[in-house]
């Protein structure tokens, strides 16, 4: 909220990313009827066409077209919002494509209301299916990069940004799986890890985390990087779901912290946890008893890969067996007083 989406402001492509904001009755009203009108006329074209392949007429009688019209309306029905599980996006989405009318999107820096956030990991798992279900639904069935709207480039890159994020499990897997491969089997991912590679990687690494200091002066994304590699099993369940044609569901987030541990949700982060810790093991064993393919270069990335990949993943394991104090009580926030 306060990098990502803020910076669209520019571009016009701060979307609804939840409950917390306001939306222009006219807009969505309007949005709503355009949708609808193109729904009608697509209806009736399909009906229309259907008609004349029967007759075997090149143009329908106008009475009967006219006829045909009217039954589409009667069958649509008109809601001025789009039913989906993530109609905030999709709502903004639908907006965004009317420029016509000009309407605008702002994130506003300031917080003006708050809301309950899941408190356990189950209640957070569903929420995030939703999120990642419903996005990568709308890249596939109605991307806005190809839907026929009044949306500028910047707009539509905006939107392509947010639904190239929600493919990451695909490379997660890959970035997980490597070092352990390297370790027990002594095949390194890369051709090789001489002084070249580390001459090269190391002003990289350091040069691309003082880009996001500056990016994101005073606001830490040490966790939200975590995250992003530890959820990669949720993510890919939301797109296996999706690839398949499964409907994503709308389950309410609970509210209510549910009581219980997970271990469940957290399966595939351990079991990576245990492999890489193993793999490091065999790995140096087999360096110390000289090995081929065991080099100390390709050895020195790996560990670090391998540690680094276990540091972001034991965070949601130990969410998953988290427990509040007995005595815990969330805190009331008030707004303070003007």
């Amino acid at each position: 909220y306060d990098v990502i989406l803020r910076r669209r402001n520019v571009a016009n492509a701060a979307f609804c990313c939840g409950a917390g904001s306001i939306h222009r009755r006219d807009a969505v009203i309007e949005a709503g009827l355009r949708q609808w009108s193109r729904r009608v006329e697509q209806s009736t074209r399909l009906h229309s066409r259907a008609s004349r392949r029967v007759t075997r007429e090149t143009v329908l009688d106008a009475e009967l077209e006219k006829m045909m019209r009217w039954q589409c309306i009667v069958e649509e029905e008109f809601t001025p919002y789009q039913f989906h599980v993530s109609e905030d996006i999709y709502t903004s989405i639908v907006l965004h494509g009317e420029q016509e009318r000009g309407w605008k999107s702002v994130q506003h820096p300031h917080v003006l209301s708050m809301m309950q956030s899941p408190n356990d990991l189950l209640s957070w798992t569903i929420q995030r299916f939703k999120y990642s279900g419903g996005t990568l639904d709308i890249m596939a069935h109605d991307n806005p990069l190809f839907r026929k709207s009044g949306m500028t480039l910047r707009q539509r890159l905006m939107y392509a940004a947010t639904f190239y994020s929600y493919l990451a499990p695909l490379w997660n897997i890959i970035f997980l799986a490597a070092p352990i491969v390297y370790l027990v089997t002594g095949v390194p991912p890369l051709a090789g890890y001489g002084l070249d590679f580390f001459l090269h990687l190391v002003p990289f690494l350091l040069l691309n985390e003082l880009a996001q200091l500056t990016a994101t002066w005073g606001i830490s994304n040490a966790k939200g990087r975590a995250w992003y590699l530890a959820i990669f099993p949720l993510n890919l369940q939301a797109l296996w779901a999706v690839a398949t044609g499964k409907k994503i569901s709308f389950p309410v987030t609970p509210k209510d912290r549910q009581i219980g541990s997970y271990p469940r949700l957290v399966r595939w982060q351990v079991a990576f946890i245990s492999a890489t810790a193993g793999a490091l093991v065999w790995g140096w064993w087999c360096y110390g008893q000289s090995v081929a393919g065991y080099t100390f270069g390709a050895m020195l990335a790996n560990t670090l890969w391998g540690i680094s990949n276990i540091l972001a993943l034991l965070p949601i394991v130990r969410a998953a067996f988290w427990q509040p104090d007995s005595e815990f009580e969330a805190p009331i926030l008030e707004r303070p007083a003007a």
